[in-house]
């Protein structure tokens, strides 16, 4: 009996010990202090919140953390929960995007898709390093600067990094073209390719111009007015815009198109924010092309600035609107 009782409270101890030493690690393992750190910031913190937690994540987290990623997909959470136009861009895409509505970029001067994992050129630019040395459509670029692109799989992007590049760089490539059994290779210069905004420019009839936008970049005034004028000078008494597929771009093009169609002291559009006063954009001059017959072409995709000179066509009935119901981003 005296042994049995030994054996008891031997065990017992022996439980009491074991509890004694994990609440001892589990103390060690893991400070109380520690728990009141993470969750102290998020009712004490006087500063950047998002700076605090990612510091914290950067000191903390196991693995690296890209800093800039985190607080680019902070913001773009944050504007979710505003309209569905307010997007955060990076300073890489704002550049990019700034070269294109500033009418020019740097590169080689192609068109191109991708077409069974091969690069495959769909048009060359005008006056650009590509058409000069003979670069045609339909030749596919199997290899770039030693590299092959054939074949692999290969996003858009990846193709517009490995072509374009600052004015005077060189870039080698080497071409399958259809008849010919070798490749060619070529070494082109990069330099100023010019991006045209007005796509499309031709008579229609004899007695009508047709000018098509893409967008509303820097240069999208000058080439609308260059175009109309030489078709009015050959007779044009009528004049079609299309906007089909057009989301918009500067307003200042918009604006200076409708100064050429409209009369003297004419509203165009005004802007007023919540913590902004309104500000009117009047025609100041009667237009050069004021005495053609207008007609302007929508679609769903025509937005922004092609919604804000189709809306003072239709409001200061100066012609006719026709097409589908645009997209309606009325925004600038």
């Amino acid at each position: 009996m005296e042994n049995k009782n030994r054996f008891y409270l031997i065990q017992s101890l022996f439980i009491f010990v074991a509890l004694a030493l994990g609440v001892l690690v589990g103390t060690l393992i893991i400070p109380n202090n520690n728990i009141t750190q993470i969750v102290a910031p998020a009712h004490n913190y006087n500063g950047n919140k998002v700076d605090a937690i990612i510091d914290y994540a950067e000191q903390n987290y196991v693995d690296s953390v890209d800093r800039e990623k985190m607080i680019s997909d902070a913001i773009n959470g944050m504007l979710q929960h505003l309209d569905p136009h307010s997007s955060y861009i990076s300073r890489e895409e704002f550049l990019e995007m700034s070269e294109e509505m500033m009418g020019n970029f740097h590169g080689i001067g192609i068109q191109f898709n991708i077409f069974s994992d091969t690069i495959t050129v769909v048009n060359t630019i005008s006056g650009g390093p590509s058409e000069k040395l003979g670069i045609m459509a339909g030749d596919r670029i199997v290899i770039v600067d030693g590299e092959n692109v054939a074949g692999v799989e290969i996003a858009d992007s990846d193709v517009i990094k490995k072509l374009k590049g600052p004015k005077g760089t060189k870039v080698k490539v080497e071409i399958k073209r259809s008849g010919v059994n070798q490749l060619i290779p070529f070494e082109i210069v990069r330099d100023v390719i010019p991006l045209y905004s007005v796509d499309v420019a031709f008579m229609a009839n004899p007695q009508t111009a047709y000018v098509k936008i893409s967008q509303f970049s820097a240069t999208t005034a000058r080439e609308f007015e260059t175009a109309v004028s030489k078709m009015k000078n050959r007779g044009a008494k009528n004049l079609i815009i299309d906007l089909r597929g057009n989301s918009g771009g500067f307003l200042d093009a918009a604006v200076h198109i409708c100064e050429m169609i409209m009369p003297k002291e004419r509203m165009i559009v005004y802007t007023e924010g919540r913590m902004k006063n309104r500000e009117e954009y009047k025609t100041r001059r009667n237009g050069k092309f004021l005495d053609m017959k207008l007609a302007v072409l929508m679609d769903d995709w025509s937005a922004s600035a092609s919604e804000i000179l189709a809306g003072a066509v239709q409001d200061n009935d100066l012609g006719f609107v026709i097409g589908r119901r645009s997209f309606g981003k009325g925004l600038v």
